[in-house]
């Protein structure tokens, strides 16, 4: 018998997120007291310092590698304090499934025999086996499969997010300015869930940087350069096979700036210039669209239909957009997924009736994660000049439309708007330059405090858990049972009944790509007559239940009765 608490994880997430907003403010608040006091902030390292943080920066490549190698070397060093991540939201489950599909060398699965025991949340079972969610982020996780564990792939993702931001930066910035906006975003996101889950914003923050940075030195230069297409038409396929929306919206946006740029800015022959930058774009591109067609086709049946649409299809009565209208209410196999999609309906309807009162806590979210305290404080001192700023100009004007799109999604995570980081970081790092350039003393001050807080807020509190030696247990439930039944011989069958209180969220049933083969698979309890089925089918394994409520009440290993071949039931 087990008793374990279904939400310790949550809590604690959510404690360390109010810790994180509350030293950041307070450091920035006592920097801020001392500057007031007389003290010269910006002027606490030693100029000598300054000198070779200048000359470092300016390398090349230098400065890139090292803030990759940096932000590697700080995430293997929290190991024993912060392991390795588990799965757990419903998306993560979803994505693995596609990476594993992938490293075995498929696109997608064949559907199951008894596949309505296996129905789980963003996966479609019919007409094939396989994730909803694009491709992208899931042929990362294979990759790291490859290397020996998904999270690796993740941390290869995350170092060079900080690394291409760096050099997103250095066309619009100078090359001090530029590293110093890969240093407070490896600051700013230390241990989130970019790094540390299996469906965070890093690959589609990297996809952005790189579109973001090829499209700045095309800006700034008179003629295209063959390589910058490349890097465009790489961005944009990366980017919209990870967030095809908001992946869209930028690459609009930064379609319409080279437009301007060709026509107003660029040398002549116009067409010249078009064929530098279109050619090696859509040399990338057609192959890539080629592909997701055959993806398409494989996992759908259509080459025109996404299996993201496919399942919005098939299970959600919301849309992703507000202003599209809902869908009638399918027929649901199982009570589970008739709440969990009634609440996505109950949330839509009510972003649709109180549009403005329900930004407020995705914008909130979005802020914590993003700007916070430190970064706030010279963006809006800043703000009645950025809009005059004609190197920033196309950035803003792209930024504001996307938000205005983003603003009536249903849905507004954070990792939504990774594609859109880019653009932010270079309004923030504008309004740093006009703050310290505005006001030579009190500017510079407030820069430097706003710098100082943003590096020791959000580490802070990981560097207090390491002082105290505290070790973050990440496991839940399920995983601690997945890891009792790993280590136990022969193959398992595990039953899960839902009872009432059941947090629909906390889902258990997920499986790898070939069910019959793998060590332990996870089956839904649908009755006596369809589980007498399902246990003849799994003849040989050891049967187990488990009975999820609140916490898990029970599990425990059950010696079925003979079970006899049953006809298939009508669904």
């Amino acid at each position: 018998m087990l008793a374990i608490p279904a939400g310790g994880f949550l809590a604690d997430a959510r404690a360390i997120t109010w810790a994180d907003i509350k030293l950041e403010a307070g450091i920035l608040g006592l920097v801020l007291v001392l500057a007031a006091g007389g003290l010269s902030v910006n002027r606490l390292l030693p100029e000598r310092w300054l000198t070779l943080y200048g000359r470092f920066s300016a390398r090349k490549y230098l400065p890139i590698l090292a803030i990759i190698a940096a932000a590697g070397v700080i995430r293997l060093a929290l190991l024993p304090w912060y392991p390795i991540p588990l799965p757990r939201v419903h998306d993560e489950f979803s994505l693995l499934l596609g990476a594993q599909t992938f490293a075995l060398g498929r696109l997608t699965n064949p559907t199951h025999p008894l596949w309505v025991h296996f129905e789980t949340f963003h996966v479609l079972q019919q007409p094939t086996y396989v994730s909803i969610y694009p491709p992208a982020q899931a042929a990362m996780l294979a990759v790291g499969i490859a290397m020996g564990h998904p999270w690796l792939a993740v941390l290869a993702c995350w170092m060079l997010t900080c690394g291409a931001f760096v050099w997103m930066l250095r066309p619009w910035f100078s090359p001090g300015w530029a590293f110093c906006g890969g240093l407070l975003l490896l600051a700013r996101m230390p241990l989130t869930y970019w790094s540390d889950s299996y469906w965070g914003g890093a690959l589609a923050a990297l996809s952005g940087a790189i579109i973001v940075g090829a499209a700045g030195r095309i800006w700034f230069q008179r003629t295209a350069r063959w390589r910058y297409g490349w890097l465009l038409g790489a961005g944009i396929a990366v980017l919209l096979n990870r967030r095809p929306f908001e992946g869209l919206l930028v690459t609009a946006g930064i379609g319409l700036m080279l437009t301007y740029w060709l026509f107003k800015k660029a040398d002549k022959p116009v067409v010249r210039q078009a064929t530098r930058m279109a050619a090696p774009a859509l040399a990338v591109l057609l192959p890539c669209a080629a592909f997701i067609g055959y993806y398409n086709a494989r996992a759908t049946g259509n080459p025109l239909v996404l299996p993201y649409v496919k399942g919005i299809q098939t299970y959600s009565i919301a849309r992703h957009d507000i202003l599209i209208p809902a869908a009638p209410e399918p027929v649901y196999r199982n009570p589970e997924f008739r709440t969990f999609y009634r609440q996505e309906y109950a949330y839509y309807r009510y972003r649709q009736q109180h549009f403005l009162r329900s930004l407020a806590a995705p914008a909130f979210d979005a802020w914590r994660l993003y700007l916070g305290p430190s970064l706030s404080v010279p963006l809006l001192l800043a703000l009645p000049w950025i809009w005059r700023s004609r190197r920033i100009r196309p950035i803003l004007l792209i930024l504001t439309g996307c938000l205005a799109v983003n603003a009536t999604e249903t849905w507004i995570i954070q990792h939504y708007l990774a594609p859109e980081l880019p653009l932010l970081w270079i309004v923030v790092i504008e309004s740093m330059i006009i703050v310290a350039t505005k006001w030579r003393i009190w500017g510079r001050s407030i820069v430097a405090a706003s710098i100082i807080s943003c590096a020791l807020g959000h580490p802070g509190v990981s560097l207090a858990n390491v002082a105290l030696n505290i070790h973050h247990d990440r496991s839940w439930p399920r995983s601690q049972i997945a890891a009792t039944l790993a280590a136990t011989p022969g193959k398992h069958l595990v039953l899960v009944k839902y009872l009432p209180g059941h947090d629909v969220t906390a889902e258990w049933v997920y499986n790898e790509p070939d069910i019959d083969s793998s060590r332990i698979a996870w089956a839904r309890d649908l009755g006596p007559e369809r589980n007498a089925r399902c246990l003849d089918y799994f003849r040989g394994r050891r049967i187990w239940e488990a009975d999820v409520g609140g916490a898990v009440e029970s599990f425990r290993e059950i010696t079925p009765p003979t079970a006899t071949a049953l006809p298939a039931p009508v669904e």
